[in-house]
């Protein structure tokens, strides 16, 4: 795709009003979390490693855990997901499942010693981190007696005709339009033009009308991160370190939209319409980079206390985006007309994918722990800060910008505190852990959830002199309410709230050398 082109997709998303703006702010919080992550041992003590050193996880979290290392070592992980959601909608229950096989991180550390004054050397860490897994399916079922798709279609419009006094092709409502879902036609009296459905026409406007209304959506992909980290150790005191983050993003979802069981009140015998299926396709992809820097201090044997700042990670994205809709009418003769052809099946598409390329800059991060040590074991707690409303989107197209994006950004989004902590207890060479992780609500306004994501994890290990090994078994619950579409009365605005429960299996075997 050349430049020219590329330019000119990204022009258009200026002009659709409803069709990516709220994907572009959600995305903006998906892409800024970060599951519980790193090896099985730092699963499973909940992530907290602020202040805990001697595992290639330290190179994401705080890279000072570097210079605690007493020797080199190779590590290999693997790793399963099983994630589940349920919804219910109008009454009805549905449930979805996704489970996937995945590396979770592998890293190489070299261990250098250096014997002159206070500076006794450190490691070098080479790390790959999954920092957060996206793949999960929903499924959202049931009968609306409120509104269709179809008063979103209207709406949408009505709204491009009063700010542009045109249509939009390349959106979901020129797809119905189009499709002759909808249609404008001109008030005899005042001379305005007026949107209405073709589907239901005036008779029936104010008639009540129910459907059944199915969304299924499947997503795919994950971000990880390729740490490049350096820790020192000045005296088993102070422990230094910095590490340079190379992050990729794979992200796509289709959505699949179904409405069908029409039925009138008033109207029973009324056919004309049996379903329409609405698909959408998201493709994002591309890869950024951070700065993390971090230090842990031992002012006593059994106390270690840690802090680390990790930049803004920026982003350079390629989002390509497509949408059909597919009507099915019911051998239907719009204009009574024997002349004119009934309508039957109606597939309407994209020409082309949108394809937009920007910048997103994800919020910095700020962790404070401290983790107290006795020949039995350890426990470890942290503090971590994100501000979720520091997000930005940028582009480097001349004329076009995302400040309605990020003004609502600003607005809808807060900084959130997320808490983390675990506890390990040795026995001779065996482990046994166990951690908690929270992460904050990260919405300035109530939407009547619980916004905080919760972890709860555990695990087991066994080292020696020439390899060891560890389990962690991590079960994560959260809330997110999905919005079908919106309406100008957002009280029909039709919502579910998707319940999202996922366990996380993962295996780290190490080599030390």
């Amino acid at each position: 795709m050349t430049k020219k082109w590329l330019i000119f997709c990204t022009a258009l998303l200026c002009f659709s009003t409803s069709l990516k703006a709220q994907d572009f702010i959600d995305n903006a919080y998906l892409f800024s979390k970060r599951q519980t992550s790193g090896s099985a041992r730092f699963q499973a003590i909940g992530g907290a490693g602020a202040a805990l050193g001697g595992d290639y996880s330290a190179a994401l979290i705080n890279p000072a855990g570097l210079g605690m290392f007493n020797r080199s070592e190779f590590t290999f992980s693997l790793g399963l997901t099983d994630a589940t959601t349920n919804t219910n909608y109008f009454g009805s229950n549905a449930q979805d499942n996704r489970s996937v096989f995945n590396i979770p991180g592998f890293s190489y550390i070299q261990k250098h010693d250096y014997s002159e004054g206070k500076f006794l050397g450190g490691a070098f860490g080479f790390a790959f981190t999954r920092t957060q897994n996206l793949n999960t399916n929903y499924q959202i079922t049931g009968i609306n007696n409120q509104s269709t798709i179809i008063d979103f279609f209207i709406e949408d419009l009505v709204d491009q005709l009063n700010n542009f006094n045109d249509y939009d092709d390349f959106s979901l409502s020129g797809l119905a339009f189009n499709s002759f879902l909808t249609d404008e036609f001109t008030d005899q009296v005042t001379g305005d033009k007026i949107i209405s459905s073709q589907v239901f026409p005036n008779v029936f406007e104010l008639e009540p009308i129910s459907n059944r209304q199915t969304e299924v959506s499947i997503r795919k992909g994950a971000q990880s991160q390729l740490s490049l980290s350096y820790g020192g150790n000045f005296d088993d005191v102070l422990f230094l370190g910095a590490s340079v983050g190379i992050t990729t993003l794979r992200y796509t979802q289709e959505i699949n939209y179904r409405e069908d069981e029409y039925s009138l009140s008033e109207t029973p015998s009324y056919n004309a319409f049996n379903y329409l299926n609405l698909t959408e396709i998201y493709d994002i992809q591309g890869s950024g980079v951070n700065l993390t820097l971090g230090a842990i201090y031992r002012p006593l044997d059994f106390l270690q206390i840690g802090i680390s700042y990790a930049t803004p990670t920026l982003y350079n994205l390629t989002d390509t985006y497509t949408a059909s809709l597919e009507s099915q009418w019911n051998n239907f003769d719009h204009d009574n007309d024997p002349g004119t052809a009934a309508r039957n099946n109606i597939l309407i598409e994209f020409d082309v994918p949108l394809v937009s390329e920007y910048d997103l800059r994800t919020p910095a991060r700020l962790n404070v722990g401290a983790t107290a040590i006795s020949k039995f074991g350890f426990f470890t707690a942290e503090l971590e800060w994100v501000n979720y409303k520091g997000a930005r989107y940028s582009s480097n197209v001349v004329g076009f910008n995302y400040d309605f994006e990020n003004e609502v950004i600003r607005n809808d989004y807060k900084g959130a505190i997320n808490i983390k902590m675990g506890a390990e207890f040795r026995k001779d060479k065996f482990r046994l852990r166990a951690g908690f992780n929270r992460q904050g609500n990260p919405y300035n306004f109530d939407n009547g959830i619980d916004n905080a994501i919760t972890s709860i994890s555990g695990g087991l290990g066994y080292r020696s002199s020439t390899f060891f090994v560890d389990l962690a078994v991590v079960n994560t619950q959260w809330n997110n309410r999905r919005t079908i579409y919106n309406l100008f009365d957002a009280a029909l605005s039709p919502s579910s709230v998707i319940e999202n429960n996922q366990n996380q299996f993962v295996l780290t075997l190490g080599f030390p050398f």
